[in-house]
């Protein structure tokens, strides 16, 4: 037997095995569904075999492909301690404060209760009412939220500074006066609520899995998504009590905008007419890969997610960063019911 190749693509197709009887075998035909028979379950990274076995047939993957391996990761936003430092105590000091309504309603608990003022006397009145409100409300910034339901409230809250401005800050941030950057209150940009500018920020990303031949996709929200495509996640290591990551520092810009203009923006006929094709084409790919798949991410995902891209190529020619080193978090999260009550982009 000999090899014969032909052309010069570097096609499989070109290239041959030949045998002296006169039967011939391309490389190409090796892609062939079940051509290879069926896997038999070794997972030479973890040296070992599956134990449930596998019932997947084999498949041909050149050497240098691109979609060899897909790394699973999970990235966050590294928040201020002092947060949740915060958090804790207006939430342990919430009896004491139940009669608070107003911010003024917290200057007068801290002068005539000495508990309160022994606690929360460090911090500001109007950041201890924030904090009370939003444990009303549910909406505590912790470990206890989603990553980006955090990272957004902070983010969002609306404080002159976010963070502590120290050269060993994992984030500083300024929520900028809109005089600043709107001085004529132009109509295009009465959709931002706030402009936050990140000085400083920590991106620490850590990988838990890999897929083969095709990526997994992630919710909107960057949970953890172990999804079954063509293959299953597969983890990187049996018994695992530690996972590697890594942690970058940047700095970026963090847009606040009106649920309420994004609300009315959905009703709009065009806008309904543009999300009944995108959720054609959703189900047209849910059918084609069955098993658990991500929700559809929502029209107001797709919204900020253009318009984020739009402005990373901006910034991209206006401020001498390469494309490749932007990165953005689209945050077009909902409640419960199902109404969006968070949107924001942050590009860092």
């Amino acid at each position: 037997m000999w090899v014969q190749e032909k052309g010069t693509s570097a096609d499989p197709a070109d290239t041959s095995i030949a045998c002296g009887c006169g039967a011939r075998l391309s490389l190409q035909d090796l892609f062939t569904p079940s051509r290879l028979g069926k896997c038999v379950g070794e997972r030479p990274w973890l040296l070992d075999r599956d134990p449930d076995g596998c019932d997947q047939n084999l498949k041909l993957l050149i050497r240098t492909a691109t979609n060899t391996y897909f790394p699973q990761t999970l990235t966050v936003i590294s928040l201020p301690a002092e947060e949740d430092e915060l958090t804790s105590l207006v939430d342990q000091l919430s009896g004491d404060l139940a009669n608070v309504k107003t911010v003024e309603h917290v200057a007068a608990a801290k002068q005539f209760n000495p508990k309160v003022s022994a606690a929360l006397g460090a911090f500001g009145d109007g950041d201890i009412f924030e904090r009370l409100r939003r444990l009303r409300e549910g909406v505590v910034v912790g470990n206890a939220l989603p990553p980006k339901q955090a990272e957004f409230d902070v983010f969002a809250s609306g404080r002159d500074e976010i963070g502590v401005n120290t050269s060993d800050a994992k984030l500083y941030a300024r929520t900028l006066t809109r005089r600043g950057w709107d001085p004529s209150a132009s109509t295009y940009a009465s959709a931002i609520r706030s402009l936050v500018a990140v000085h400083r920020l920590r991106e620490v990303s850590c990988l838990y899995g890999f897929t083969r031949f095709e990526a997994a996709p992630t919710t909107t929200d960057g949970d953890i998504e172990d999804v079954r495509l063509a293959v299953r996640g597969a983890p990187i290591s049996k018994d695992a009590d530690w996972l590697p990551a890594v942690e970058l520092f940047g700095e970026g810009l963090f847009l606040h905008f009106d649920e309420a203009v994004i609300r009315a923006w959905l009703a709009r006929s065009d806008v309904r007419e543009r999300e009944e094709q995108l959720q054609r084409g959703y189900m047209r790919w849910v059918a084609r890969y069955p098993g658990r798949l991500p929700d559809f991410p929502g029209l107001p995902y797709v919204l900020l997610h253009s318009l984020s891209h739009a402005l990373m190529q901006e910034i991209a020619l206006d401020c001498g960063y390469p494309a490749s080193s932007l990165k953005e978090r689209v945050y077009a999260l909902k409640t419960p019911s199902g109404s969006y009550d968070r949107c924001g982009i942050l590009i860092y």
